[in-house]
């Protein structure tokens, strides 16, 4: 499948609520970017619940970065926001179905929990992976890697 295309259907389906919101979604990929093989539509659900996170806990105002770049045969999908950040107690638990945060630093937040669990388990069952790098705080960068189509 055409990842660059999926990662540019999935930020302009979150502009939206992006403005809604008050944040500014910013894209950038590299050209060329290698195909993956896998089914669109769950590659999409993914990638738009780790965008729609990154949304959702940026602060009025911010920006949610998603690029997308290759190197050694694989493929890396960046989001990243410059929000409120994981707290090193939270951080293990993250992807956790359910798992939630409702209220932090006086703002409350929706969901269920299930957002990043799934997009852990459809990166996974497409050969790829996902890790999170946040500083409480300062914001939170999630890259997910998944092998190129040679």
């Amino acid at each position: 499948v055409d990842i660059a295309e999926i990662i540019n259907a999935v930020a302009n389906k979150s502009l939206e609520s992006a403005k809604n919101n008050l944040v500014e979604i910013t894209v950038e990929i590299t050209e060329s970017l290698p195909k993956v093989n896998g089914d669109a539509k769950t590659l999409e659900r993914a990638i738009a619940a780790v965008i729609d996170n990154a949304i959702k806990f940026s602060p009025d105002g911010g920006t949610v970065s998603v690029r997308g770049t290759h190197s050694n045969s694989q493929v890396q999908i960046e989001i990243q926001d410059h929000g409120l950040g994981i707290s090193s107690d939270v951080m293990p638990r993250i992807f956790d179905r359910f798992f939630h945060i409702d209220n932090l630093e006086g703002h409350v937040f929706r969901g269920m929990g299930l957002g990043l669990s799934i997009a852990r388990q459809v990166i996974e069952q497409h050969n790829g992976k996902i890790d999170v790098e946040s500083e409480y705080g300062k914001g939170t960068l999630l890259t997910i890697v998944l092998p190129a189509v040679d």
